[in-house]
């Protein structure tokens, strides 16, 4: 049902999603008088993901083998120690999620498109695979 549904928001004509300014145009109107006008017409905002909470614990191995491995170190693009000073900070507690976010995605834009290498997945709760270790050096 998802699909027949996604396939349909698909073939929604660009003015209809966005009218006079109102960003999800259709679903507006089509949801008048089902949900409450406080709840269609509140403002948008955004949701906090715990990156910091995630980079201390449950990914802590993924970023340290991908920043830190010999891929990125032979690269020669970041600087390692740098880098090495910035995720002791975060342990410690200064909040750099933004920054170790921001060298992540640089780093697996590198493998993508400068080494043309696969990215590695990351292994939740400290769980890591030879395969993933192996694409982290």
């Amino acid at each position: 049902m998802s699909e027949a549904v996604a396939e349909f928001a698909a073939t929604i004509p660009p003015e209809l999603q966005l009218k006079e300014g109102t960003t999800k145009y259709i679903f507006k109107k089509a949801m008048r008088g089902i949900l409450p006008d406080a709840i269609i017409d509140r403002p948008k905002h955004g949701f906090a993901v715990p990156l910091g909470q995630w980079f201390k614990g449950r990914f802590d191995d993924f970023l340290h083998d991908l920043l830190l491995s010999e891929t990125s170190k032979q690269r020669g693009i970041l600087n390692i120690d740098h880098v090495e000073h910035l995720m002791k900070l975060h342990r410690g507690g200064r909040p750099l999620d933004t920054q170790l976010w921001t060298l992540i995605s640089f780093e697996l834009w590198c493998r993508t498109f400068l080494d043309k290498r696969p990215v590695p997945r990351a292994r939740p709760n400290g769980a890591r695979s030879a395969a993933v270790i192996a694409a982290a050096t």
